[in-house]
């Protein structure tokens, strides 16, 4: 017999408090009729689904109510968000680009993954699980004949192919070696080079995928993107998914309308019904704050406000985006420092969750007199002043050369430390001969400041 909702209502449980803490159980209630509008009465089991839309969408949580019963009116109630399992959606950051590193791994940090859910991106490339990969690997068989590889069968051609893909032959043999063929993007023939010796059983034929810019891979837990060049340094490299979770807070802190489909003994009632706005966004809003949803924000600082710490320990207003160390310093002995200049500026990182890259363009040039030479050094650091632990520095990197120091996060900051970024400008003198004094000139700058960060 056809059944259906005719009124329902969602509020959430009595326990919920004014701090607006996520609650465990929320409170549905409404009325079963069948198709002649007379009452439904006596035990029915229930489940329920919640999704980000009225029809398809995501599935955001799923329980199973059981035997719940219904009063002479087709009345019923009952609570959930408890015994279900949220969909629960999460971003983390694989890795930030250097310019020179091709392949990016990281191991997911929540599980049980839903398949087909992972996306990644690098802000110009991006990727699914459910699309996978453009192209397709091609695969043989190889044929032994008195432990030589003799020959090779083709079993898939594969597709995508813009380069002719590395063949490698593995067994229990030696030596066997092969390439292939391709046209049209397909694998057409693998062509044996050396038969090898010593392969008493079968051997395996592996061809290299097709070659892409950005390649993705999803396994044992672990993403790896891989690329067939380095990329630009400080491309943020994310990866988008859904997991398993028990309870309901996960799929409450989806920023998203919430549509309820409810199942009696086993039959879908359409259409969904939409949840009361308020008391869930209410609680959507205290979830994604506790699980720190980001927006990332990318900040250029010219040094506007740098001070130089001088020998005195007094403070110089530099007021310029550029600082040069003085020229014509005199040092005594081999490799002693000739000066050292710390500029530093305050940041206010106030609501900022995670620092991802700092990149600092520098200029340093130095040179050279009585058989000295100059050597303009530059540093980098990322401190934390704590009122229990004091100065920390997080990380550093120097450069005595021109071009792009970076440090690579990610940086996790609290709200009860304060954050700086200091550079220090200093000058050495080294002298082939090791005697005597020198004169030297040497200067070292520091262009622009870019860091990439998450705010709450």
């Amino acid at each position: 017999m056809k059944q259906r909702i005719i009124s329902f209502f969602c509020v959430m449980a009595a326990a919920l408090t004014a701090s607006a803490q996520v609650p465990s159980l929320i409170n549905y209630q409404g009325r079963l009729t069948d198709a002649t509008g007379a009452p439904v009465t006596g035990n029915k089991n229930f489940a329920i689904s919640i999704y980000d839309a009225a029809t398809g969408g995501n599935l955001l949580y799923e329980e199973s109510i059981g035997a719940v019963t219904l009063d002479n009116n087709g009345v019923y109630s009952f609570q959930f968000g408890n015994a279900g399992t949220s969909n629960t959606q999460v971003t983390e950051t694989i890795g930030t680009t250097d310019g020179t590193t091709l392949v990016y791994s990281k191991a997911l940090a929540s599980t049980p993954v839903i398949n087909n859910s992972i996306t990644v991106t690098d802000g110009t490339n991006s990727w699914s699980q459910s699309a996978g990969n453009p192209g397709v690997e091609a695969t043989a068989t190889a044929t032994v004949t008195a432990g030589f590889v003799t020959g090779a069968s083709i079993t898939s051609g594969g597709s995508g192919y813009t380069s002719v893909p590395t063949v490698t032959i593995t067994g229990n043999g030696t030596g066997a070696t092969a390439t292939a063929t391709i046209s049209s993007g397909v694998v057409t023939a693998i062509n044996i080079i050396s038969a090898g010796s010593g392969y008493t059983g079968s051997a395996t034929i592996t061809i290299a995928p097709p070659v892409i810019p950005f390649r993705v891979d999803y396994s044992g837990g672990t993403i790896t993107a891989t690329y067939s060049s380095a990329p630009a340094a400080g491309q943020i490299i994310d990866t988008t998914y859904r997991y398993s979770d028990s309870g309901i807070s996960g799929a409450l802190s989806a920023e998203v309308g919430h549509w309820m489909a409810v199942s009696v003994d086993g039959v879908l009632q359409v259409p969904r019904q939409r949840v009361l706005a308020v008391p869930f966004a209410n609680i959507s809003n205290h979830a994604a704050r506790a699980e720190k949803l980001v927006q990332r924000k990318k900040l250029t600082k010219s040094l506007l406000t740098l001070y130089r710490v001088a020998a005195s320990g007094s403070n110089v207003d530099l007021s310029t985006a550029v600082f040069q160390l003085p020229l014509g310093y005199t040092v005594g002995s081999t490799g002693q420092p000739n000066g050292r200049y710390v500029l530093q500026r305050l940041v206010d990182w106030g609501g900022v969750s995670q620092i991802h890259s700092i990149n600092a363009k520098v200029t340093n040039t130095a040179g050279s007199q009585s058989g000295y030479m100059g050597v303009g050094e530059t540093s980098i650091s990322f401190i934390s002043l704590s009122p229990t632990n004091g100065r920390s520095v997080i990380a550093t990197t120097s450069t005595n050369q021109s071009g792009t120091m970076s440090l690579v996060g990610p940086f996790q900051l609290t709200e009860e430390n304060e954050y700086l970024i200091e550079i220090s400008l200093v000058t050495y003198a080294t002298s082939p001969q090791g005697y005597g004094a020198g004169v030297i000139g040497t200067s070292s700058r520091v262009h622009q400041l870019n860091c990439i960060y998450d705010t709450y």
